[in-house]
Parts: structure tokens; C-alpha cells; sequence
């Protein structure tokens, strides 16, 4: 009998130590989770997780304006920013782009009126186009390229245009192109030194006094110059339109500028813009991981 009790008390410490391993591979496996859809590094997870994080939705917005008066028309596409976390964000952004886009209409037309000559043939008419596309969507920072092509009754040839939006949604602020820069009084001289090595190479089909002439003043280090210039997934976007940098045939020229050529240049903030866009963050706002068994899954 004593011998049954022994072999009794034997099966029971087995069987209360294999629940206790099982416990803590459980409790070892639960500490050692990683999400199943993620595709961030732990470290870009690490970073971005305890903030709040909503990448923009953009659509297509479109306006058409007919004056038969003036023989004028107007086809603008421009983008309405989303956030369904933060809609006076949004309604700010939205503001500061209209603006922007209306700024843009209202130049044409005071060209279209200085430019008014009773001799224009009656069958002549103005036209402005506008379409957009996004350079960066990101979190804190969104880089919108407007492409404008406008035509001014009685003029030689239609005239093209870029221009460029950055705007910092977090602080209601319009990015000027110092802004992107961690030195403002830096940027110009960067740009104007980068610019000048990139047309040495795409503009050496062409002599060296229309490179004296349109590439080295088009490129001096001064604000006026370098208004345009976006913010990308892989760095900056720099564009100049006909005329700037090379005869008017060249049409607009633009130069990437690479992430890894800008080393300490580049302003943090907008660095952190990049990196969050390059990050691919989708969700609204962090969502608490839910468990299924021992896999934790986080919607990305």
C-alpha cells in the first residue's frame, strides 16, 4: 500500500511539472511575439508605434471654368486630403491647397487680360490646365507636383509649367524650399552646386555658351531659382521649367537629388517624413495587438 502511494505521489509531481513547462513555453513565446503582416524592421516599429500615425487619403478633385466673353476655359484637377483621425488637419491642408490652386488661376487670367488685343482672331481662345500627382505622402509631411500648361490667346506657343506644394500637416506650415534644409542658409548654395554638376552631364550636347548663359544663372544660389523643389520617396525633386536652364526645346528639366547625397543636409523632420513614407504606415492610429493562440497579429 505504501508502495501504490509513493508511485501515486511520483504521477502527480510528472504531471504538475509538465503543466508548469507548458506554462512557461507559453509565457516564453508570448514575450518573444512578432507581428505576422508587418513589414516594418523592430526598429522603425519602435519608433513609430507609441505616436500617433495616419497617412493622408488624396483624391481627385476637378473644376472647369468657361468665360465666352473672354474666350477662356480652365480644366483644374487638384487633390482633397482625408485624415478620419484628424479632419481639421485635413480641413486646414485642403484650405492652404485651394489657395494655392487659386493663386495659380488668378495669375493666368491677369495675363490673359494684359494680353488682350482686339486684333486676336475670333477664333483663338485661352486654355489652362492643371493636373497633379503626389511626390511624398506621409504622416507629418505631404509634396504635391501641380503640372500647368497654359496658352494665352495670340501667343507663339503654349507655356509649361511646374509648381510645388510641401506643406507640414502636424504644424500648419507651408514648406519653403529652406525649410526642407537643415542649414536655410545652406540650401541655396547645395542646390545650386548640385544642379550645376547634374546639367554638366545632361546638357552636354549643348555649348558652352548657352551653359554660361541660361544653366549658370538659372542655378545661382538665390531663392527665385529653386522654388521648386519636391520632397520624394527617395530624396529631393528639383525642376526647372522651360527657358530657366536651357533653350525652350529642352522643356522642364528636372534632377533627383539622392537620399544618400544629401547626408546632413536634409532637415530631420523632413528626413522623419521620408523614412515614415518609405515605412508604408497605414493605420489610422496604433491598434492594441490581438492574440490568436501564440500569434499576435497587428493590422498594418
Amino acid at each position: 500500500m505504501e508502495k501504490e502511494n509513493r508511485l501515486f505521489i511520483v504521477f502527480i509531481i510528472i504531471i504538475v511539472c509538465s503543466l508548469l513547462g507548458t506554462l512557461m513555453y507559453i509565457d516564453a513565446r508570448a514575450k518573444n511575439i512578432s507581428p505576422t503582416t508587418s513589414t516594418l524592421s523592430q526598429e522603425d516599429r519602435n519608433k513609430f508605434i507609441t505616436k500617433l500615425v495616419e497617412v493622408p487619403v488624396l483624391s481627385d478633385n476637378k473644376e472647369l471654368q468657361s468665360d465666352p466673353i473672354k474666350k477662356l476655359t480652365m480644366d483644374v484637377h487638384f487633390p482633397k486630403i482625408t485624415l478620419a483621425q484628424h479632419p481639421e488637419l485635413a480641413k486646414d491642408a485642403n484650405t492652404v491647397i485651394l489657395a494655392f490652386v487659386h493663386d495659380n488661376q488668378d495669375s493666368f487670367k491677369k495675363d490673359v487680360d494684359e494680353l488682350y488685343s482686339p486684333n486676336i482672331p475670333k477664333n483663338f481662345s485661352s486654355d489652362f490646365t492643371m493636373r497633379w500627382s503626389a511626390l511624398l505622402i506621409s504622416p507629418t509631411i505631404v509634396s504635391i507636383r501641380f503640372d500647368i500648361s497654359e496658352y494665352v490667346a495670340g501667343s507663339a506657343h503654349p507655356n509649361s509649367m511646374t509648381r510645388i506644394l510641401n506643406y507640414d500637416l502636424e504644424r500648419h506650415l507651408l514648406l519653403q524650399t529652406p525649410d526642407l534644409f537643415a542649414s536655410s542658409t545652406r540650401a541655396f548654395i547645395y542646390l545650386s552646386e548640385f544642379s550645376r554638376t547634374a546639367l554638366k552631364t545632361i546638357l552636354k550636347d549643348e555649348s558652352k555658351a548657352i551653359f554660361d548663359s541660361q544653366a549658370l544663372p538659372g542655378t545661382a544660389a538665390i531663392n527665385e531659382n529653386f522654388q521648386e523643389v519636391g520632397i520624394t520617396k527617395t530624396g529631393l525633386l528639383i525642376v526647372f521649367g522651360p527657358y530657366q536652364v536651357a533653350p525652350y526645346a529642352r522643356g522642364t528639366i528636372q534632377i533627383p537629388i539622392p537620399f544618400s547625397s544629401l547626408a546632413d543636409e536634409i532637415n530631420e523632420r523632413v528626413k522623419d517624413a521620408i523614412t515614415m513614407a518609405e515605412a508604408n504606415i497605414i493605420e489610422a492610429t496604433p491598434e492594441e495587438p490581438q492574440t490568436f493562440g501564440t500569434t499576435t497579429k497587428m493590422e498594418q
